[in-house]
């Protein structure tokens, strides 16, 4: 049974549910499955954006907590001193990376971070062919992932997600998540009922979860290769 509750302008906010479950995992798809096709639903019928902005699940025996929001990150100083806006043909770039951060949407997180870094490829060619034309020699670092798992900089609760690409070149990883990535990016074709993900199912968003990180981890290792690139020899 679900139990919806209004806030104080009468709007409904919040909603809750009793379950039985072997634990907090079993919990979470339980509720993400019965409830989103609801919000799905009432989207649709009232015509309105309904987005989940974080909830908390309870084992009532123990009242052992667990707590996810939909955006979760840490405030950073603004220094003005430090850096300047980069080129403009690397500006559409920054701009898709803001989006991803910005989205609460996880297979919208994961359509921008692939367009950047397939945005990459052609800047970098071009930049190749200009050099060649010159005489000139581009020094560009060799983009790989940590040779160890200790050494990727995310937290305890990502670096799981990382191991199966421990020490493998960006470009590897990158073609072999192509049938995630363009799974979750046709996320909204009806022809395809079989591979396509969508947006209701627990297991769909939880299989984003773990490859999401990983093109985030691509995209800001390569964006700073951009950015910071040291200028021709």
């Amino acid at each position: 049974m679900l139990d919806f509750t209004c806030n104080k302008r009468n709007q409904v906010s919040t909603v809750s549910a009793r379950v039985h479950a072997q634990n907090f995992e079993d919990a979470e798809r339980w509720a993400y499955n019965n409830i989103t096709p609801l919000l799905s639903f009432w989207s649709y019928q009232y015509d309105v954006g309904i987005d989940i902005a974080g909830y908390e699940v309870l084992e009532e025996i123990t009242q052992t907590q667990k707590w996810v929001f939909g955006v979760v990150g840490k405030r950073r100083t603004l220094d003005l001193t430090q850096g300047s806006i980069p080129k403009i043909e690397y500006r559409r770039l920054l701009a898709a990376y803001r989006e991803a951060m910005n989205s609460t949407n996880i297979f919208y997180q994961i359509l921008a971070f692939s367009k950047i870094i397939e945005g990459v490829q052609p800047l970098r060619t071009a930049r190749r062919k200009d050099a060649v034309n010159k005489g000139e020699v581009i020094r560009e670092p060799s983009e790989r992932f940590p040779s160890t798992i200790d050494e990727v900089p995310v937290s305890n609760e990502l670096k799981e997600f990382f191991k199966p690409y421990v020490g493998r070149k960006f470009n590897d990883v990158f073609k072999d998540l192509q049938i995630q990535i363009r799974n979750a990016i046709a996320h909204l074709d009806m022809k395809d009922t079989k591979q396509v993900l969508y947006a209701d199912e627990f297991n769909d968003i939880r299989d984003c979860e773990r490859i999401a990180p990983v093109l985030h981890f691509m995209v800001r290792e390569m964006l700073k290769t951009e950015v910071e690139m040291p200028k021709p020899a």
